[in-house]
């Protein structure tokens, strides 16, 4: 029977973040797991629910526990979980994000993260059930839908918790880029995500795969160079035609824009992209209006223009997959590792607020 305590990051407000001691229920809930976190990945969405920018948007309420990125092992499953997850007590898992309600059509489909009534590991408030709903905490407890992946034993913890920022590649380059062999290929974007798109392009068999950043990014696009990546570009921020002057026009069958909050990208890739092209769109723009946008080039271009939000359990599973074939070496992804006290220090560096001389590409925050 789950009892005592666990140490929990709990969020009660913007920057009102501290490790809080919570008790463990006397009792899992019916198809329930207790897990020991063994460790978390840290995002840029950590650092944007760390400074508030989701405090209006519904979708989290305070006090929470954070962290939606955790590799955990089973402590204890109730009999119905264990047979719903295939799990037993002592197994390593990769725990998805949005648990969703099981019946919907997204969810029927694999796309829990589109689920109205899913729960987000890390979003939940603490007055909602036992309220251990985040990964960043010792233990958490793992509920309902939630979708989990089994991980060997012999993976490192850094390279497990690639799981979730690598199945932002397959899922925007593979599933709804629909990169195939012979591709030409623009990710915009030198970020972690910009680097999983280029594994998710070089596995789908692309023929060329180019990638732009800023000065800032050379250290990145030397890593997507190691990746596969056959060309890189950096762009100037201060020169609106940068990238197309460099790239040409019509010149991808697919462009990815994975750049957060600047607009300029989605003129770029719509600029970019041939005639009858595919473009996916997965860097969210603060609800920032595109200037300049003329939605005739779609048209004329008779091109494809695809959101993407979130990833789907087959995104999850092509990303371990690529982990695991043992192709690629994330060592230089790895750029800091943080114990559990210093969670704060790790949101903070991530979001460039704290510099160590090293530009964060993959944070991780250990747990154990």
């Amino acid at each position: 029977m789950a009892n005592g305590m666990t140490k929990a990051w709990v969020q009660r407000g913007a920057r009102n973040l501290a490790v809080e001691e919570l008790e463990l229920p006397s009792k899992l809930p019916a198809g329930a797991a207790i897990v020991d976190v063994e460790a978390n990945g840290i995002c840029g969405s950590d650092f944007e629910q760390y400074v508030g920018h989701f405090d209006d948007t519904g979708i989290m309420k305070y006090p929470l526990v954070i962290g939606h990125e955790p590799v955990v092992r089973i402590r204890e499953i109730t009999p119905e979980a264990a047979e719903r997850w295939q799990v037993s007590a002592g197994d390593r898992v990769a725990v998805e994000p949005h648990a969703g309600c099981g019946v919907c059509v997204y969810c029927m489909s694999g796309r829990q993260v589109l689920c109205p009534r899913k729960t987000q590991y890390g979003y939940v408030s603490l007055d909602v059930g036992h309220g251990l709903w985040g990964g960043l905490a010792t233990q958490m407890i793992l509920e309902g839908n939630t979708v989990l992946h089994k991980l060997p034993e012999d993976l490192s913890t850094e390279d497990a918790l690639m799981f979730n920022p690598l199945s932002a590649g397959f899922e925007w380059g593979v599933l709804k880029g629909r990169i195939g062999i012979g591709d030409d290929v623009l990710i915009i974007g030198a970020g972690q995500r910009g680097l999983a798109c280029v594994i998710a392009a070089k596995m789908a068999g692309a023929n060329r795969i180019a990638i732009s950043g800023l000065e800032t990014d050379r250290d990145k696009l030397d890593i997507a160079r190691a990746l596969g990546a056959t060309d890189t570009i950096v762009t100037d921020p201060a020169n609106a035609a940068s990238l197309i002057d460099q790239v040409g026009q019509k010149s991808f069958d697919v462009v990815l824009d994975v750049v957060p909050a600047a607009t300029r990208p989605v003129i770029d890739a719509i600029k970019a992209v041939k005639v009858g092209g595919r473009v996916v769109l997965g860097g969210l723009k603060g609800a920032r209006v595109v200037p300049d946008f003329v939605s005739d080039d779609i048209v004329l271009k008779s091109i494809e223009v695809v959101g993407a939000l979130g990833v789907s359990s087959r995104g999850y599973q092509l990303a371990i997959g690529a982990i695991l074939s043992g192709r690629f070496d994330f060592s230089s992804w790895h750029t800091h590792t943080f114990n559990f006290d210093d969670a704060e220090e790790a949101i903070r560096v991530l979001g460039g607020e704290v510099k160590t001389g090293v530009t964060p590409i993959h944070v991780s925050v250990l747990a154990q």
